[in-house]
């Protein structure tokens, strides 16, 4: 019953509750990545492709599976989120393989319990967003990558090239993760057994010319992206601790332990199994100065390096496997401290809302409306949220979406008639300096904020 199989069965069970309980309790918030998510999914494959060529910077394959989704079971919010939980609940066991193939099954077991109860995890798990089946394509490419290691071949050489190819296919960031660990089979082929090049030139190859249709697109959004400064994310070594605060379940107390143990870890599996350390512990770094680099260009945000969740929680697990052997009531405080932390971290979840509650606010406005009054919405893309639960053609509204310009405020401005303003924290992205959130806030008067939805009312003057 006990046999480690058995175990990480119900494990991963246990996650897939975890990351289905309530799922629909966040169909009240539905944000402006997940109504993209929405919205781009409802069109066809081809348009879905003429999106992301145009401009939109994600790759299109989440979209399509999303785009199945709706067609065979309907566009709800419950539809849209239940593949992004599927993902993160196969993460699980591979979790546990990765642990397995680097030293031993107790250590997968403890890694997969790690990511089953990450509240980052669980998050992302719930949203209709490409991330979960990111880090589960990175996360095979890693377990493959493991296996080559040990016993080189085409098989899993070319299962490295699709994994790769399908995360590009999912997430651009996808490539920061693969190619130095493809750099490190070639050098390690060309100065060690040169046989070994033919796999690695077949595994990469598949990958090349699986991904050859987008990276035209690729390059034409990068060097868009690289042309102006970036006005929103993380940056510099801000980046860096929200991202390991997220990896420590947002908490100071489990942010340092799981500190601790990456460290601990990665000392005790370079005793262990020197490359294989040196290997994991170059692409990790390798991954988070290139995104530090890059945060002033463009825009950065912890959920990118999701796909170090692999080798952090790993390593992490060695060490937790080695304080129980050695110090074992040292190794059950810290397994304590995770498991409540988590614990309250998940239950915070799903009590209270963490978004903006955007189908109790579209109510909120149906009452508060009359026939005729205009409603204004900044950034022009949150009207997506909105209109996903509000339908201005049925109040009698008009309904405006604005990007940054005081101009266009104006514009959709009428003396005549009352005009509410909407807008988020996301205005800073578009308004920065806030001169149109100043422009609103001089000729309107503040209704209040509405679980992160500020509101701004206009009175008619004439």
């Amino acid at each position: 019953m006990f046999e480690p199989i058995n175990l990480i069965i119900l494990l991963t069970f246990v996650g897939f509750l975890i990351r289905i309980f309530n799922i629909d309790f966040n169909s009240i918030w539905l944000d402006e990545g997940s109504t993209f998510s929405f919205s781009h999914p409802s069109k066809s494959f081809m348009d879905i492709w003429a999106l992301t060529a145009s401009g939109e910077f994600n790759p299109p394959l989440f979209h399509w599976i999303e785009h199945i989704m709706l067609v065979l079971f309907g566009s709800t919010e419950i539809v849209l989120r239940f593949m992004p939980c599927v993902f993160g609940t196969l993460a699980i066991p591979v979790f546990y393989y990765i642990g397995k193939e680097i030293h031993s099954e107790k250590i997968g077991l403890v890694s997969a319990f790690l990511l089953a109860i990450s509240g980052f995890h669980v998050y992302y798990s719930q949203e209709a967003r490409s991330y979960t089946l990111l880090m589960l394509v990175v996360s095979l490419f890693v377990l493959f990558y493991l296996r080559y290691k040990k016993e080189p071949s085409v098989l899993y050489a070319a299962l490295m090239g699709i994994c790769a190819a399908v995360g590009y296919w999912t997430h651009f960031w996808s490539l920061v993760v693969v190619i130095p660990f493809f750099l490190i089979l070639f050098v390690d082929a060309i100065l060690k057994n040169k046989k070994n090049i033919i796999p690695i030139a077949i595994g990469a190859g598949i990958a090349f010319i699986a991904t050859l249709p987008l990276t035209s697109v690729m390059v034409f959004l990068f060097n868009n992206r690289l042309s102006t400064p970036s006005q929103w994310g993380s940056k510099d070594i801000n980046l860096i601790v929200q991202y390991f605060s997220w990896v420590g379940y947002n908490n100071i107390i489990t942010t340092f332990i799981f500190l601790f143990l990456i460290g601990m870890g990665f000392v005790i599996l370079y005793k262990l199994k020197k490359n294989i350390a040196t290997e994991l512990f170059g692409v990790s770094l390798f991954v988070l100065l290139v995104s530090v680099a890059i945060s002033h260009t463009i825009p950065m945000l912890p959920r990118y390096m999701i796909t170090l969740f692999p080798i952090f929680y790993t390593v992490a697990a060695i060490a937790i496997v080695s304080l129980y052997v050695n110090y074992r009531t040292v190794a059950c405080v810290l397994i304590a401290c995770i498991l409540i932390i988590g614990g309250l971290s998940l239950h915070t979840y799903y009590t209270t809302y963490t978004r903006e509650n955007w189908k109790g606010y579209a109510g909120e406005l149906e009452r508060n409306t009359q026939p005729g009054d205009v409603i204004v919405v900044l950034p022009d893309y949150m009207r997506l949220a909105l209109d996903f639960y509000y339908n201005a053609t049925e109040d009698g509204t008009s309904e405006y979406g604005v990007y940054n310009k005081v101009e266009d405020v104006m514009k959709y401005t009428d003396p005549s008639r009352r005009t509410y303003y909407i807008f988020t924290w996301d205005i800073s992205a578009t308004d920065p300096e806030l001169i149109t959130v100043n422009w609103i806030r001089s000729n309107a008067k503040e209704i209040g904020t509405y679980y992160g939805i500020t509101t701004y009312v206009r009175e008619p003057t004439a």
